[in-house]
């Protein structure tokens, strides 16, 4: 294991205590471990996990000088890599994703969507009063999210604020979504148990309009991504499969039923990757259909997944918990950050890492990533 190593901020924004870390919404988790489900996000980013410290342990926070940061909230550097708080008391932050100026999250026990510059400054409400807000997606105008609650709704605002306008409404608990080029898509299933049959795929037009089902039947359907022919799918229960469809409708296909509470997944040109939440691994799987592989195992529960050219990045939903990557063909895993406050959700570009800590109540950004 290669530490890269910022610890907890000596700050005072986490707080973790001595167990794991429930999430904060009060959706059950149907995989059979402690912990809650999250209600439910999105990928990008770079550095194959070689960009590494060298140090043997991980680097503790006060060892290094915290700056004082008005505009990008407290600072830590090391090595040139530096660990940003964008926003703290936030209620429940979830979800999150990122353009090139703004990174946006969804706060589902807040019920409110929000925004803060890349570079730092105060976050601003995209939209409020808003029913368990929790899966989240951008695009070039618009920011999408799901309302999690029986009769929820897909809605999207103005990157620059403005009025919600929703696109679907009367949907079964809409959990995460991704975006097409024409079309949102999310997932869905049906309380208590959330499995049985019971979940589906859906998706509508970015303005709205009609919903098309696009796979039913499904056990208990949580994230979910797209590229440019195919929407992609995970079940989040033992024994869960891995899911694709063509994004205009057909058959869907399965390309793994070993999954294990998978609660993450994202593609890349060549292969489909997911967080085994109950086995603490992380695997991919050609598009196309084949023998899945383990890249890293012996985790703590892994959650949320991004992806870009050479690595893979989540974070573990555990008290004190961790931001790590490995290389898209596996090696030695590196740890981002650690002593974190319940990582959730997680995204990256070009240069950073960005993750919401749902029990800290912060949005981080680590440069470079």
């Amino acid at each position: 294991m290669q530490h890269r190593g910022f610890a907890a901020l000596a700050v005072g924004v986490l707080s973790v205590t001595g167990c794991e870390i429930s999430t904060v919404n009060d959706i059950p988790n149907p995989s059979g471990d402690a912990s809650t489900q999250d209600a439910p996000g999105s990928s990008s980013g770079s550095d194959g996990g070689v960009a590494d410290s060298g140090d043997a342990n991980p680097v503790e926070a006060d060892a290094y000088p915290e700056v004082s940061n008005t505009d990008a909230g407290p600072l830590l550097c090391d090595g040139g890599a530096c660990l940003v708080t964008l926003a703290t008391g936030q209620d429940g932050p979830l979800s999150i994703a990122v353009d090139g100026k703004n990174a946006y999250w969804t706060n589902l026990g807040g019920g409110s969507v929000m925004s803060v510059p890349l570079g730092g400054g105060t976050p601003v409400a995209i939209a409020t009063g808003q029913q368990s807000p929790a899966g989240l997606a951008v695009d070039g105008t618009s920011v999408y999210w799901t309302n999690a609650v029986s009769a929820g709704s897909v809605a999207k605002a103005p990157i620059a604020g403005g009025q919600p306008t929703i696109l679907a409404s009367g949907q079964n608990y809409p959990s995460r979504l991704a975006l097409g080029a024409t079309a949102v898509f999310w997932t869905e299933s049906v309380p208590p148990t959330w499995t049985g049959g019971g979940g589906s795929v859906v998706m509508v037009g970015l303005n709205g309009g009609s919903t098309t089902t696009l796979a039913s039947g499904l056990n208990y359907p949580n994230y979910i991504t797209a590229d440019a022919s195919f929407v992609y799918w995970a079940e989040d229960v033992s024994g869960g499969a891995i899911w694709k469809a063509p994004l205009g409708g057909g058959n869907p296909v399965s390309l793994s039923t070993t999954a294990s509470a998978a609660k993450g997944i994202a593609v890349d040109a060549t292969s489909v990757y997911w967080a085994d939440n109950n086995s603490g691994t992380i695997v991919k799987a050609p598009l196309q259909g084949g023998a899945p592989t383990t890249l890293v195992s012996g985790r703590q529960k892994p959650w949320g997944l991004a992806v870009d050219s050479t690595s893979i990045y989540w974070v573990e939903n555990v008290a004190g918990g961790s931001v790590m990557k490995v290389g898209v063909n596996g090696g030695t895993p590196v740890v981002l950050a650690e002593n974190q406050g319940g990582p959730i959700g997680i995204t990256v570009d070009d240069t950073s890492a960005y993750w919401t800590n749902s029990t800290g109540g912060t949005v981080m950004k680590l440069t470079p990533k």
